[in-house]
């Protein structure tokens, strides 16, 4: 039973976030606006290395 809710998590991990998982950092769009921006660097969810690159956890 504990597999096949695992095989239901990935699929619905899959559907949402495309081929990742749970826990893995994904490229998070570019910021719209400068306050966004700002937001975005600022916001422990997301690890930045620039104003316009940043990733973030699926889990977030």
């Amino acid at each position: 039973m504990a597999e096949i809710v695992r095989l239901v998590e990935a699929l619905k991990t899959t559907d949402e976030h495309g081929d990742r998982t749970k826990g893995d950092q994904v490229i998070a769009p570019p910021p719209k606006t400068q306050e966004d921006a700002e937001k975005r660097v600022n916001d422990s969810n997301y690890d930045c290395v620039d104003w316009c690159f940043c990733k973030k956890s699926l889990d977030s």
